[in-house]
């Protein structure tokens, strides 16, 4: 790694409690979890988003 990874690697580490599905043996089942991420996106986003 270089000098840069190894700063990087820090945040890494710091996010990787929170990294909920890719460390499951199991992968999620998205069609379970689409309408919570759904209404996730309802509530703080509006229905058009512009760029």
């Amino acid at each position: 790694m270089g000098k840069h990874d190894i700063e990087m690697f820090k945040w890494v580490n710091l996010f990787n409690p929170y990294d909920l599905y890719s460390k499951n043996p199991t992968p999620p089942d998205w069609q379970k979890l689409r309408p919570y991420y759904e209404d996730l996106v309802a509530k703080y986003l509006p229905t058009t988003l512009k760029f």
